[in-house]
């Protein structure tokens, strides 16, 4: 049985020389540079923390039952200067829209002195620091869960337990609020509270449209 010869073509693009032949056997790609977590920011107001004072109109109050609206332009006018803020009447609420952080501080200083009712949104830096305990019983009082946090040094708003939504019945789950300090995040270190073996975990965001509650 004699073997079968295998043709082989040779076209012509196969003599030309391959355009890999003339690179360096090692390629080094230019060094890469992280910008700076501060780069293209505007600091002419300063930081608070490490969280800059935004120039866009993020700080928001709302007013409600306001009875002389010019009497509170002219008293923000002298507080803040007349191009740092502006109003926008809405249904229920008159809103009042700040140029910074620094200058939301000084309306909401000066509503709670006038005893206006009016709904304010903190800056992200000023939110407390937010932990969930697990494994810790449900029938341990908030008062002692409270002690215990002090104790170790944490400055606590409040402790809140969790009932079941269905049955309204105690989790062994805790709400902790904190000081907004670097200290506080030393919270989701502890392993153990009140001789028990817990877990610390930051809140799970709801993956839910926000709901109104107003109806």
């Amino acid at each position: 049985m004699t073997k079968r010869k295998e043709k082989y073509l040779l076209r012509p693009i196969d003599m030309l020389p391959s355009p890999w032949t003339h690179l360096p056997e090692v390629f080094s790609p230019p060094p890469v540079t992280e910008p700076s977590s501060h780069q293209g920011l505007d600091t002419r107001y300063g930081y608070f923390g490490n969280c800059p004072f935004e120039l866009k109109q993020i700080s928001t109050n709302f007013i409600k039952n306001l009875t002389n609206l010019s009497k509170l332009r002219n008293t923000l006018s002298l507080i803040l200067g007349l191009e740092e803020f502006n109003f926008k009447s809405s249904k229920d609420f008159l809103i009042i829209n700040t140029a910074d952080c620094t200058s939301n501080y000084k309306v909401v200083e000066y509503l709670v002195k006038t005893n206006l009712s009016f709904l304010t949104f903190a800056p992200r830096h000023d939110l407390p620091t937010q932990a969930v305990i697990r494994h810790l019983h449900y029938s341990i009082p908030v008062e002692d869960i409270e002690t215990a946090l002090t104790e170790l040094g944490f400055y606590v708003l409040n402790v809140h337990p969790f009932l079941n939504r269905v049955t309204k019945s105690p989790l062994s789950l805790f709400s902790v609020n904190l000081e907004p300090i670097e200290s506080s995040l030393n919270i989701f270190k502890l392993t153990k509270l009140l001789n028990s073996i817990i877990t610390v975990e930051k809140p799970r965001k709801s993956c839910f449209p926000p709901q109104c509650m107003k109806c």
